[in-house]
């Protein structure tokens, strides 16, 4: 009885920790602060910023929360994306600031999606692959609330 109390025991940790690992390399976004939310805004906007984001609080909040809770960056089999726009093809989002463009190497670390002119009101999940790379930008749609009807 001892030697099967052991070997479950065993296989339970096996199952946890191959749970937790593959968690934790899920999504390799790197949830921004709202300090990083901040500098992404002011990239953007520019000068504009104060105007467009920061003195309209529904704004920030909604840009905040995309920022924090829609978006992922998820490794992916080559084959499995090969329908999916490439990061590369998509605008500049350079409305407010005329000089921005994309970065020329993507930086895990510095990535700001803003940059980009996503749809950010779709409610409609997004997928885009990452050039040169297994990573796929999936931005989750912001799903809207069904009326309720009586």
């Amino acid at each position: 009885m001892k030697p099967i109390l052991n070997f479950l025991m065993i296989a339970v940790v096996m199952v946890l920790s191959t749970h937790t690992a593959v968690s934790q390399n899920w999504n390799k976004y790197q949830k921004p602060s709202n300090l990083q939310v901040e500098a992404f805004v002011k990239e953007v906007f520019k000068d504009a910023a104060n105007k467009e984001v920061f003195n309209r609080t529904s704004r920030l909040e909604f840009l905040t929360n995309a920022l924090q809770n829609r978006v992922r960056l998820t490794a992916a089999e080559e084959t499995k994306f090969d329908k999916t726009t490439n990061l590369s093809d998509v605008k500049v989002f350079n409305l407010y600031n005329t000089s921005l463009e994309k970065p020329l190497n993507f930086d895990i670390r510095n990535f700001n999606p803003l940059v980009y002119d996503i749809n950010w009101y779709s409610n409609k999940d997004q997928f885009f692959k990452i050039d040169g790379s297994n990573l796929i930008l999936t931005v989750i749609g912001q799903y809207i609330k069904q009326p309720i009807t009586r």
